[in-house]
């Protein structure tokens, strides 16, 4: 029997090998997944360790101008923390609600 074969036969029809099958089937699935969160996360890691040591103070926005990552230096010049600008505009951030936007 293939354990990741998709069985129509509901679980509480299944005999015991059957069930220990798809049991391991879940198991493995389970292991690869947590091995590619691994991965994503060191990569995650690796990617804001990168920004925050560009010295040049940088952002990300939206078409809407709203800041979904800012880098240290640009917290650091805003006189801000990063947490508290994530997700406002700029035009809020560095120029106060009413300034026209460049």
């Amino acid at each position: 029997m293939n354990p990741d074969h998709v069985s129509e036969i509901p679980f509480d029809r299944m005999n015991r090998e059957e069930l220990l099958a798809k049991a391991r089937a879940l198991q493995s699935r389970a292991q690869k997944l947590q091995e590619l969160v691994e991965i994503i996360s060191r990569g995650k890691y690796m990617w804001e360790s990168t920004f925050d040591a560009i010295t040049a103070p940088v952002q990300i926005v939206s078409s809407e101008y709203e800041i979904l990552r800012a880098n240290v230096t640009l917290a650091s010049a805003a006189g801000r923390e990063i947490t508290s600008m994530i997700g406002r505009k700029s035009i809020e951030v560095f120029e106060g609600p009413t300034a026209p936007c460049e």
